[in-house]
Formats: C-alpha cells, sequence, structure tokens
C-alpha cells in the first residue's frame, strides 16, 4: 500500500491545474487516466469546453480520451449521488461541495449540447481546422481538401512521369544516377526526396568542401612508369605473388589505353576498401630491395588518396543529383497538389507553422486564439517532432508572457516517457523532449509561475514479476528509474525458452528455426485453451484475447505465427498492417474486374472461378481448360452444364458492367451474391478491412474520376497502399499477432517476444549531416566522412532499438515469455534475446526440457483478485454475423429519384409496355450492335457481332440479326447518323423542371448547327411516319433528352428522332 501511496501523490501533483506541469511517465503508470482526470477538473472549476485543447498522437488516442470522458461524464448524470460523491473524492482528493455535486451532474449535457465542444485530436487535425478558419492567411485555397496516402503517390506518379517526360532538362543528373540504381529503385528513392519534409538541399560547393575533395590530376598522368618497369623485372624473380604482379604490372604499362586500366593497376596495391594492401611485396623482395618496397608505398598512398577522392566525388555527383531532380519532383508534386486545392499532411503541418510564424500575420492568428485556447494537454509529448513542437510553443507564447490582456489562469501540460521514443521515421527524437521541457520550465520560472516536474513510476498495470525483470534488463543499458509495481502480492512469470538454432534434421524436414518456433508458440497456447489453465490474477481461465504475441517488424516470421495460430485451431486477429494489393481477397475481387472488361481474359477467369466466390477447384479448373482448342474459358464455361452456376452469375454481371461504376458494382458482388459472406468463411474476419478499404478507395475514384472501370482497375493496380487495423479498444476473442510500434498504448495478460535475435543496422539511403542528406553508399564505396555518419545513425539505431525493447516488455501485465530463434548465421551481438538472459539469469531458476533449458521466474498469486472477470467463451471463434445481414433485401414498388426519361408519363405503364414485349432481348442486342460497331472498323464488324450474339445466347439468329444492323448502317440515307461525330449510349444526368434525370441516349450527333438525338426502338409492328402515331411513352421520353441537351447545347437546334430497326425507318419526334 506504501507504493500506491507515493503514486497517488505523484498524481496528486499532476492533477494541479494552477500550474504548469509536465510528466514522465514511465509505461503503465496512468497517464492517460491523469490526462482525463486534469481535463476534468478544469471541467469542474467552470473552464469552457472549448477553452481545452488536448492534442494526441493518433487518431484512436484522441477516440479513447474522448470516450473516456464522455463515458465518466455519463456516470456522474445518471448514477446515485452516493457513487458521484465517492468518484469525485477521489478525484479532488477531498470531499466535494454541492456547487461542484452539481455542475459534475450536468456537465454531461453541457459537454453534449454546448456550442463549444471538447477540443481533442491529433495535431494533424488542429491544422486542419486552423488553415480551414484562416486559409487566406495561410494563402491557400479555402476548399482545399487533404489527400490520403493513396492520393498522394498519384500525384507523386504524374509528377514522376511528367519529370522524365522533360528528361532533357535534367539529362545530366539523370546520366549520372542511371549508372547507380535501375529505374524502379531510382524512382522510389526520388519519391522519398519529394515526400520527406526534412530533405533539404545545398550547394555543390559546400558538400566538396565536407566531403574534403581536392583537384588531382587524373590517375595515370603521374605513375612513375619507369620504376615500376625496373622493380617488374626484379619482382620477376620474387615469390608467386610477387611474379603475379609483376606481370600484371608490365601488361599495363605497355598498355596503349592506359587510363582504362585502373581496376586492373589499383588491385595490385590497394585492397577492396581501397586501402594499401597489407603486404605490397614478399618478404625477400621487402628486405632485398628497400628502394622498390618504398616505391610501391609511395604508390599505394598516392592511388589510395585518388581512389578516396574518385569515392567522394561519386558521392557528391550521386547525392547532388538526387537533389535536383528530388527537388524538382518536389516542386512538380506541389503544383499538382495546388491545382487539385489539396494538401498532404506534412503540408498541415508546415502551413501552419508559416501561418504561427509568419510576422505580418501571426499577431492576428494568434490574437483570435488566444481568446479561444487556456489550456493545452499534450499527450506522448516523446514523439513530437521538432516541427509539432514549434506550433505547440506559438499557441502557448502567451501562456508566458506574464500579465496579458486576459487575466485568468492558463496552463501547459504535457507528458510522456523518453524510454518509450520510437518513432524516429516520424522524426521523433527523446533530446528534444528534455530540451523543450528545460525551455518551458525556463520560461515559467521567469514569470514567476508554478512549474511542475512530476515522475510517475508506480505501474498499475505490470506484476511484480514482469517489473523485476524490466528493472534488471534495463539497469545497464540505460538511465531508467527503477519501476515499482501497486500490484502487490500478484502472481506472475517471466519464462526465457531455449534459443532456437537450426539442426540438420530440422533442415533436412524442409523446416526452419523461425517456423519451428511459431508453431511451439502455438501449440503451448492451444494446451493452455484445451486444459483451462488459469489467470490468477484474473480469476478465470486464460482466453485467447489475453494473448499478445509481438515482432520488431512484419517478416514472414509473423505470417508464420499466424498460420501456425490458424492450424491449431486458434482464434487470431490476423496482421496489424496489411498491404491492400497482395491480399488475396482483392486480388480476386480486381481480377474479376479484368475478367468483365475482357470475358476472353481466360487467366482472370480462372482465378475468379478458384475465388471463395465460386470456389472450384483444380480438378473442376483442369476439367474446364483441359482439350478446348481456341475456344476461350468463357465459352467453353457458359456451355457446360457443371457449371450453370457460374456462367448465370457471370452473365447477370456483364450486363450491369457498362451501366455500373466500381463501387455500384463491387457493392452488388458483395452483396447481391453474397460476396461477404464468402470471403469471410473462407479467410476469416479480418478481410473485412481490406475489402471495406477497397469500396472506400472505389468511392473515392468515383468522386474524383469518370465511372471508368478500366481506368479504376489501371488505377488500383498503380497504388501502394498498407490497410492499418487499430487493436485499440479490440473486443473481440482473438490472440493478436503485430508489430512492437502498432502495440503502443496497447497492453495484454500475455505477452511473447519471439524476434528477438534481430539487430538493426544502418539501411536507409541518406545519411544526416551538418550540410544536409548524403548518399549512403555501398561498403565498397564508402569514404571516411560517410562511415563516420553511419557511425552515428547506428548509434541512434541501437539507442532506439532498446527503447523498443522497453515498450515491448512493458505491455506485459502477467506473463512475458522470450523466445528467440537464429537462421545459417549466428546472431549479433548486444541482440535482445541476449540481453534479457544476461540480465536474468541471476533472478531466474532454470529447468530442463527435451528442447533446453528454460529459465523461470515465478511469483505465485497471494491475494484474492477484487474481481473475477468475466469469461467470453473459449470456443467462440468469432462473433456471429447475424441472420438478417445475408438476406437479400426486397424490391422497393414505385419511382425513386433520379427520374428516368422511360419513366416520363407513368412509370408502371412503361415498364408494363417493355415487360410485354416478348424480343425485349432481341432489342437490347440490336442496341449494343449499333453501339459498338459504327465505333471499329469495318472489317471488324463480322467477327465483333458473332461475339457479341454468342454472348447474349442468340446464336441461331446470328446472320440475320448481323444483316439487319449491317442494312441500317450502310443505308445511305442514315450515313449521317454513324459519322465520326457521333456517340452512342451517351449518359446524361441534370435538372428538369426541378427534377434530377438520369438518360441513357441510344445516339447523340453533334454538328455544327444542331444536336440530333436518335432513340432505337425494336418494337415489331410498331413503326410510325408520323409524331402522331408514335406512342405517347416514347413522344415524353425524347422531350425529356431534348430538355436535357438544350441545357448543354442553348445555342444549336435540338431534332429527336426514332429509329425502327425492325422496318428500317426514321420519325421525326
Amino acid at each position: 500500500m506504501a507504493q500506491h501511496s507515493l503514486s497517488l501523490a505523484s498524481q496528486r501533483q499532476a492533477l494541479n491545474t494552477q500550474s504548469h506541469v509536465w510528466v514522465s511517465a514511465s509505461a503503465g503508470t496512468g497517464k492517460t487516466k491523469i490526462l482525463t482526470d486534469r481535463i476534468l477538473l478544469l471541467l469542474l472549476e467552470n473552464i469552457d469546453p472549448g477553452h481545452i485543447l488536448g492534442i494526441t498522437f493518433t487518431k484512436a488516442a484522441a477516440a479513447e480520451m474522448l470516450h473516456r470522458l464522455t463515458e465518466r461524464l455519463g456516470l456522474w448524470a445518471t448514477m446515485d449521488e452516493e457513487f458521484v460523491v465517492k468518484d469525485l473524492t477521489s478525484l479532488f482528493g477531498s470531499q466535494p461541495s454541492e456547487v461542484q455535486l452539481e455542475r459534475a451532474r450536468r456537465l454531461f449535457c453541457k459537454i453534449i449540447d454546448g456550442t463549444d465542444s471538447l477540443k481533442i485530436q491529433t495535431l494533424h487535425s488542429f491544422c486542419q481546422a486552423l488553415l480551414k478558419r484562416f486559409p487566406l492567411e495561410a494563402a491557400i485555397t479555402p476548399h482545399f481538401k487533404v489527400i490520403d496516402e493513396a492520393e498522394s503517390h498519384g500525384l507523386i506518379e504524374k509528377a514522376f512521369e511528367d519529370i522524365v517526360g522533360e528528361g532533357n532538362k535534367n539529362k545530366k543528373d539523370f546520366d549520372v544516377l542511371a549508372l547507380s540504381f535501375s529505374f524502379d529503385k531510382l524512382k522510389d528513392f526520388l519519391t522519398s526526396i519529394a515526400l520527406e519534409k526534412n530533405v533539404h538541399s545545398y550547394g555543390e560547393k559546400t558538400l566538396k568542401e565536407y566531403l574534403d575533395i581536392k583537384d588531382l590530376l587524373p590517375w595515370y598522368t603521374e605513375i612513375p612508369g619507369e620504376e615500376l618497369k625496373n622493380a617488374a623485372e626484379i619482382m620477376i624473380n620474387g615469390g608467386v605473388e610477387d611474379q603475379k604482379r609483376a606481370l600484371l604490372l608490365k601488361e599495363i604499362l605497355h598498355s596503349e589505353n592506359l587510363y582504362q586500366r585502373r581496376r586492373d593497376y589499383f588491385q595490385i596495391f590497394l585492397n577492396q576498401q581501397g586501402q594499401q594492401r597489407a603486404r605490397l611485396l614478399s618478404k625477400k623482395i621487402t628486405e632485398n630491395y628497400p628502394g622498390i618496397r618504398d616505391l610501391f608505398e609511395a604508390e599505394a598512398q598516392r592511388i589510395s588518396l585518388y581512389e578516396q577522392m574518385r569515392k567522394a566525388e561519386t558521392i557528391k555527383n550521386i547525392s547532388s543529383a538526387l537533389m535536383k531532380i528530388g527537388s524538382s519532383l518536389r516542386e512538380k508534386y506541389t503544383s499538382l497538389k495546388q491545382q487539385s486545392a489539396a494538401l498532404d499532411y506534412n503540408d498541415l503541418i508546415s502551413h501552419t507553422l508559416r501561418l504561427l510564424q509568419c510576422q505580418d500575420m501571426r499577431d492576428w492568428i494568434l490574437y483570435k486564439l488566444d481568446a479561444e485556447i487556456d489550456h493545452i494537454l499534450v499527450d506522448e509529448a516523446q514523439d513530437t517532432n521538432v516541427e509539432q513542437w514549434a506550433i505547440v510553443e506559438a499557441l502557448v507564447e502567451e501562456f508566458f508572457a506574464g500579465k496579458g490582456a486576459r487575466e485568468v489562469n492558463r496552463t501547459l501540460f504535457a507528458v510522456g516517457d523518453e524510454k518509450q521514443s520510437i518513432f524516429s521515421f516520424q522524426g521523433a527524437d527523446p533530446d528534444i523532449f528534455q530540451k523543450v521541457r528545460d525551455s518551458f520550465s525556463e520560461k515559467s520560472n521567469r514569470i514567476k509561475k508554478t512549474w511542475s516536474d512530476v515522475t510517475l513510476q508506480h505501474s498499475f498495470r505490470s506484476s511484480p514479476v514482469v517489473l523485476k525483470a524490466v528493472n534488471a534488463t534495463f539497469q545497464n543499458l540505460f538511465n531508467v528509474p527503477f519501476h515499482e509495481s501497486t500490484r502487490e502480492e500478484q502472481g506472475g512469470l517471466v519464462e526465457i525458452w531455449p534459443l532456437l538454432k537450426p539442426t540438420a534434421e530440422m533442415l533436412e524436414g524442409g523446416n526452419s528455426t523461425s517456423h519451428s518456433l511459431a508453431k511451439q508458440i502455438a501449440k503451448k497456447i492451444s494446451t493452455w485453451l484445451k486444459n483451462g489453465e488459469r489467470l490468477p490474477a484474473k480469476g478465470r481461465a486464460i482466453e485467447p484475447r489475453d494473448i499478445m504475441i509481438l515482432v520488431q517488424r512484419r517478416s514472414s516470421f509473423l505470417y508464420q505465427v499466424i498460420r501456425a495460430l490458424k492450424s491449431h485451431k486458434i482464434p487470431v486477429a490476423g496482421a496489424d498492417r496489411l498491404q491492400l494489393l497482395e491480399n488475396i481477397a482483392v486480388q480476386d475481387l480486381l481480377a474479376l474486374c479484368e475478367f468483365l472488361l475482357l470475358p476472353e481474359d481466360d487467366f482472370h477467369l480462372a482465378c475468379v472461378l478458384k475465388s471463395p466466390l465460386f470456389g472450384l477447384n483444380e480438378e473442376q479448373i483442369f476439367e474446364l481448360c483441359f482439350d478446348r482448342g481456341k475456344e476461350s474459358l468463357w465459352q467453353r464455361l457458359k456451355q457446360h452444364p457443371k457449371f450453370s452456376f457460374e456462367s448465370t452469375i457471370l452473365r447477370e454481371l456483364l450486363k450491369s458492367v457498362d451501366f455500373m461504376g466500381p463501387y455500384s458494382l463491387l457493392s452488388k458482388i458483395l452483396n447481391e451474391f453474397e460476396g461477404w459472406k464468402k470471403f469471410q468463411g473462407r479467410l476469416g474476419l479480418e478481410v473485412r478491412d481490406v475489402i471495406e478499404e477497397l469500396l472506400s478507395l472505389a468511392i473515392n475514384f468515383e468522386e474524383r474520376e469518370v465511372f471508368s472501370l478500366q481506368k479504376f482497375v489501371y488505377w488500383m493496380k498503380g497504388q501502394k497502399i498498407d490497410v492499418k487495423r487499430d487493436f485499440m479498444g479490440h473486443s473481440r476473442n482473438e490472440v493478436r499477432v503485430m508489430t512492437i510500434h502498432g502495440a503502443k498504448g496497447l497492453q495484454s495478460p500475455i505477452v511473447f517476444l519471439p524476434d528477438t535475435t534481430r539487430v538493426p543496422q544502418v539501411r536507409e539511403d541518406w545519411l544526416p549531416s551538418s550540410v544536409g542528406w548524403i548518399w549512403n553508399p555501398r561498403m565498397d564505396e564508402d569514404i571516411e566522412q560517410t562511415s563516420v555518419l553511419r557511425q552515428a545513425l547506428q548509434k541512434k539505431k541501437i539507442e532506439e532499438y532498446y527503447r523498443l525493447l522497453y515498450v515491448a516488455m512493458t505491455r506485459a501485465e502477467d506473463r512475458l515469455y522470450i523466445c528467440g530463434y537464429e537462421g545459417q548465421r549466428s546472431s549479433a551481438e548486444g541482440n535482445w534475446y541476449e540481453v534479457m538472459t544476461n540480465a536474468l539469469v541471476p533472478l531466474a531458476h532454470s529447468f530442463d526440457l527435451s528442447e533446453g533449458t528454460v529459465l523461470q521466474i515465478r511469483e505465485s498469486q497471494k491475494v484474492t483478485p477484487l474481481f473475477e472477470e468475466k469469461s467470453l467463451g473459449v470456443a467462440r471463434k468469432s462473433e456471429p454475423e447475424p441472420a438478417w445481414l445475408f438476406i437479400k433485401p426486397t424490391v422497393e414498388q414505385g419511382t425513386l429519384p433520379p427520374k428516368r426519361p422511360s419513366a416520363a408519363l407513368d412509370s408502371q405503364e412503361a415498364t408494363q409496355f417493355a415487360l410485354k414485349d416478348h424480343r425485349y432481348k432481341r432489342g437490347l442486342l440490336i442496341h449494343k450492335l449499333l453501339e459498338v460497331l459504327p465505333s471499329i472498323p469495318e472489317q471488324d464488324w463480322s467477327e465483333t457481332a458473332r461475339l457479341l450474339i454468342v454472348d447474349f445466347d442468340m446464336k441461331d439468329q446470328w446472320q440475320e440479326l448481323y444483316s439487319k444492323v449491317h442494312g441500317i448502317l450502310k443505308d445511305p440515307k442514315f450515313s449521317h447518323l454513324f459519322q465520326a461525330n457521333g456517340y452512342g449510349e451517351v449518359p446524361l444526368t441534370g435538372k428538369v423542371e426541378g427534377e434530377i434525370v438520369n438518360a441513357q441516349i441510344d445516339r447523340l450527333i453533334i454538328e455544327n448547327e444542331r444536336v440530333l438525338i436518335v432513340d432505337f426502338k425494336s418494337d415489331q409492328n410498331s413503326a410510325c411516319h408520323q409524331r402522331k402515331e408514335v406512342p405517347r411513352e416514347y413522344v415524353a421520353q425524347l422531350e425529356l433528352y431534348k430538355k436535357l441537351v438544350r441545357g448543354l447545347y442553348p445555342n444549336k437546334s435540338v431534332e429527336a428522332y426514332i429509329l425502327w430497326t425492325e422496318t428500317a425507318t426514321l420519325t421525326v419526334v
């Protein structure tokens, strides 16, 4: 209880709303609760909710904080007085007054109904709102939109195409880069420059000075030729190596093109790293001919210097060329964003910072904000980068200015933990955390405002034994405060499994150590679930939701673990991030789109038939494909009686594909044809996330582009999209397998750390330096300057590597399992497994198993759990879908807007008129032929018509139908209807007399003075020569067409005709 009291005292200090507070909170110490409690206290002090700004690192964290706040306020509004008084006493540390109690009761309605709501959001969301409010001051378009990763890469693709198209402009730089990079690598490299806001260009002179490049004469101009020739004659009588070098030296010196023999010449004196060979000559030559020794050493030093200068010059040239083209790409990308009125996420930060730092605008902006923000709370402060802190500093500037225009209490509250700074790839740096703290502390002391530095190290999350392992591991790694657990006398376990190393038996069986470890973990979990192993601290049996398996990165091992769990029928949530185009469900849906665009595409049709949508096996596919000659797979499928179900669905989709956008088509596949049910049944619930992302992209595409399935499929194939799955608040009873970065902010009763032997190496393309970013060369092209930069970057990587381990270990509540595996190579020194094992051996008991020695630190449960958690039930693998989800909706009666011209008078009458005609299908085919044939060469008419007629299952009428359509197209009196200025099946949407109308015009001819509308009718006995003879439904339909077209072409006359296809006559309407 003493530890609990110390923890409460630190928390009480952090909740002092009259002072600025900076909290360094170790993992599990309740920082989110402190944040929410501080906001509640501010609200109870009658601070306007709109004057509180909470800044979080992720949207999920913002949502979690808002959820906690509204849930607590909801309880205050609805629970009995005893509950509310008790909760407020805990919050205040004393009995609440009547005023405070009444205020607490009313806060929920105030927050929900108030005009100024709480602002708890990510910094990007705040910046977006600020720029929307002050667009002109920020010099941006008021109606700007924020583009996501997919749209951003789309614009980068377009910018890259433009830059490559301007090859002559950047020819010199492209020539330099073409020698070192493949096209795809260069594209990725330049894209990273365009998107990386911190990569800045530099002058060649500056870079030349930094790399200490000296101007030297060509290497071959200063060769001491005669001396070397004489030396070679002597070396012929030396050892074997002397003789080889002598012969090569003589050959080079007698070469007519000496400058082409650089590599051969240099290898005589230098090793592969460009340094002088340790042994230039044999001992015999060295001792007997010191002059030759001195000659060779001097020449080795000369060309070594030259080689270093050559490498430095190459690094300079490549770095400079990359920066020049990358900067051009960034400018082009920026221009495309401006044309689209778009900002990416980096723009939100940079534009806001520029706005707040602009001398002409900042005072006005800050004056407006100053009246609205009195309290700023920053979550995950260790992950906030320099630019983001600059924005916060601008916002709180008035807080530290002494007396202001408004004499109110104004505070800054920040909470973070340097030990958990693991997002360096986003610009986070633990040193910044400390520097910003010192800066704010100094400002606060200057104005004599109370400043509180609070350290929280008492964990409410982890059991004492887990924290004992954390303390032992990190006491020698970096300066970590000693962690204490408030969960006194609660049981826990830390277990280290033997390191798996490859054996001959394992390799012969086609297994790997990673695969074997994945199976061991799955077997362990399966045994727990089958035997009902208890979690004493929870007072119930272990369930899948209690287990989290953490890895350093998304390598093949992550997917091996998921497969192993599934093979043991253990519910698993799947990977925490999925690559959209690599997901099999997305590939299947796009394959179906490819088939619908080109039914003769046998490959994609076979993919679709094997997919969960149809589920054909290999034997069935073979049966369809075997011995079909030149017949396409689609033709065979339509004729095969065993596959009538599949062909019927595909026919239905083919009829729809020309009339639906990508989203509508995908929705039809997933809903009407039970695609959701089939994909989830085969691939699990995680497939829902990627399919929903695909649908979201389809909607976004339709908002920006013409409804074109072909264009959508092409656009999708060019995307590189990751689907991030949010496991915060994950309630399903499943094992979670995820990266440690993804697990930040999460916790679990049982944590496995199996990916412990990998040590990161510098693989970045760039090395940061004092003069800018420099290309990171291959090791054989390395120089001293880049080597020093790489070592400095490696040091930072290792520091973050151990911070990542801290985050991983502190996710565990009750049990921590440490394991690892090695490949063919031994693991690097200083890896996690080695560090944890060395630290924990003195604390652990060991026992031998068949697999090796297991180390274990265990403490038994000494107290009864305060409450026994309710079990979700192990048998339930996933939440069942409600039955109504798969019931097809009934067809709605009546006409819904937008209105169709074919329903111009009475939709029911027009529908009955169409359905009574038994030749309806024949009419559709004639329409299709009249649409398609005029747009292709006449020599292709016959074959195209045959394929279309076969698709419509009207082979018996092929000759008659083709003759009829051919006669119409070749009839001179119709020739003006089928010229190049005519368009078939033209979709139109517009307002007529206040109603939205959708139309599909069979043929639209646009001439200089007039526009002709032609509607094809295939009624057998309804050819009419005069308007008064035409059925009124048709007249009304064409009148609507004319009104729509007049809106588009107000300066042209509009004429409408009906072409009666059965009698080849034309009627003016």
